[in-house]
């Protein structure tokens, strides 16, 4: 079987006959009543064809004997590609224009006259994973990144983002952020665009597709809309609560309209767990945003892991003046710790999964949905037209 990221459009064609016809031994029968001369071809070979053996070889001759039974299934292989890219994600990423990553940079290293801005290893790590994987689906979108480094105020994150906003009213690109709200400045501007809130406002508990909490002793610099005080798991879940407040990281989301609380377990016999969200919003006009957001920086990494290696569905068109979709995945990521020479940790990624099939979400207001995007500039009020 092939794993490359496409199918081989010939293998369609004969799933859908033998679907039809019940066996490949019917389906060989079908195409020798109607094949060219030298055109037979056995069950054997339509079954590893219809497998996508890369190497198995066909002639000319067989081909046009296939193609002749292959209207039985209103099929044809006249003017169709040969590979074919699946309808996911990153095929869809592949034929943008441009796809743009913004990564935050830690903190600046001045070197003589120079500044050199430092980005996090993980998000790196990440940003590479996610290019070579975007990269097997052919040289279609021109690819760049951009680091914002990262702030300790609302105001000075503001300012660290403006110069970018350009990107969002660009057409036919792909947005991409690698890291959380407290760790990317960007990933704020884009997952509140999304949801039609307020930047740097914690939003009441399941009020959002998604939430981090973190414990007093860890709370991020930053607030964030997607970020609730960490007593706000005490009404409903008050065991994962006092895990909080004991030190654990906590990730609610919705899943089938029910809320579900993941716990970052604790470093146990050189083995943790960390969490993360894959979050994409197709735009009105045409554009694609995605986060990859982790509980921290593993989790980020395991959340692009994730994305590349499951099936995620390609958002569908939304026609300006409605809201468009968030589709997100919570995921899970398992760590395996060993020790440097120096003593620091070094956390090695062992597994990454999916926490339950990819969930959709919307808002409950659209109308207000509508009007914060007129206020953070992501869409221009309508003119209203003048009485005669």
């Amino acid at each position: 079987m092939s794993d490359m990221p496409y199918t081989i459009y010939l293998s369609v064609i004969l799933n859908k006959l033998l679907e039809q016809y019940r066996s490949w031994q019917a389906v060989e029968r079908r195409i020798a009543a109607s094949m060219i001369d030298h055109g037979f071809v056995n069950r054997h070979k339509l079954r590893t064809l219809a497998q996508g053996d890369l190497t198995e070889v066909v002639t000319f001759a067989q081909l046009l004997s296939i193609e002749r039974v292959a209207a039985d299934v209103h099929e044809s292989l006249f003017k169709k590609p040969f590979f074919q890219l699946p309808e996911d994600l990153f095929s869809h990423v592949a034929r943008m224009t441009r796809v743009v990553s913004l990564l935050s940079a830690r903190h600046v290293v001045h070197e003589g006259d120079k500044k050199r801005n430092v980005l996090a290893d993980y998000d790196v790590l990440g940003m590479l994973d996610f290019y070579t994987h975007l990269s097997e689906f052919g040289p279609r979108a021109k690819i760049d990144y951009r680091d914002i480094v990262l702030r300790d105020s609302v105001t000075a994150a503001i300012t660290a983002v403006k110069p970018y906003v350009n990107l969002l009213s660009e057409p036919e690109i792909a947005l991409v952020t690698i890291g959380s709200s407290r760790a990317n400045h960007f990933t704020e501007e884009l997952l509140c665009r999304m949801c039609g809130v307020d930047r740097f406002s914690a939003q009441p508990l399941g009020s959002l597709p998604f939430h981090f909490i973190f414990p007093a002793s860890d709370q991020p610099k930053l607030p964030s809309a997607f970020q609730p005080d960490q007593g706000a798991l005490e009404a409903t879940e008050p065991k994962k609560a006092k895990s909080v407040r004991e030190g654990s990281r906590a990730m609610v989301a919705s899943v089938n309209g029910a809320q579900r609380v993941w716990l970052a377990e604790p470093r146990e016999w050189h083995r943790s767990r960390d969490l993360g969200i894959i979050a994409y919003q197709r735009r009105q006009d045409g554009q694609l945003w995605i986060v990859f957001a982790g509980l921290s920086g593993a989790g980020t990494l395991g959340a692009v892991k994730t994305a590349t290696q499951c099936t995620l569905p390609v958002p569908a068109h939304t026609a300006v003046g409605t809201v468009p979709l968030v589709h997100y995945a919570p995921i899970e990521v398992k760590l395996q710790e060993d020790s440097a020479r120096d003593g620091s940790a070094i956390r090695h990624i062992i597994n990454v999964e999916m926490l339950c099939a990819p969930q959709v979400w919307e808002p409950q207001d659209p109308a207000a949905w509508l009007e914060m995007q007129v206020k953070l500039g992501a869409l221009r009020p309508r003119r209203r037209r003048r009485q005669p």
